[in-house]
């Protein structure tokens, strides 16, 4: 933030102090209304952790430490929260022919079927917020969020920060 103290700095650092607070409300309301269910959501067995951990696995984080990070979890509660996944037949632990003490962890087709449901539904529902807008709309709100959300990603020590976005989308349509 600017350090300035003249009356149109304090005035911008106010300004920008009001819209963070707007913003910091505006999305996790908007992102709660967007992935609310219409229907039966595909994970609703699930906890919040053993979602994520599952989002994780499914992502390529294989092993209970990548987990762990990836999540901000200690290793042993990624462990337990995989042990249940386990039992709920969503991951498996596969073999390392490089190692056989490690054994990554791989989503099994239930898991697989589970979360492409969840997708699809988010996609659905993603359609009927979308569908309101016009195109060129579309593109102007999809490039905002993205410019959002690589900003916020700079910013972040998180290891999920290594997300892919669609670089294409800050193009110019024209």
């Amino acid at each position: 933030m600017n350090q300035d103290s003249s009356p149109d700095s304090q005035k911008e650092t106010n300004e920008l102090i009001e819209d963070a607070t707007h913003f910091s409300k505006i999305m996790p309301q908007a992102m709660r209304a967007i992935n609310y269910w219409t229907h039966p959501d595909p994970l609703e067995e699930l906890t919040l952790a053993q979602k994520r951990c599952l989002k994780a696995i499914h992502e390529g984080h294989s092993t209970v430490s990548q987990i762990a990070e990836a999540q901000n979890l200690t290793v042993s509660a990624a462990t337990q929260t995989a042990k249940k996944l386990i039992e709920m037949n969503l991951i498996e632990h596969h073999a390392d022919h490089n190692d056989a003490r490690n054994k990554p962890l791989g989503v099994t087709e239930k898991g697989k079927d589970l979360l492409s449901a969840r997708m699809n539904l988010q996609i659905e529902r993603a359609v009927e917020v979308l569908g309101q807008f016009s195109p060129a709309e579309r593109r102007k709100i999809l490039k905002t969020v993205l410019q959002v959300a690589l900003a916020a990603n700079k910013l972040s020590k998180s290891p999920s920060s290594d997300q892919v976005f669609p670089l294409y989308l800050l193009e110019d349509q024209s």
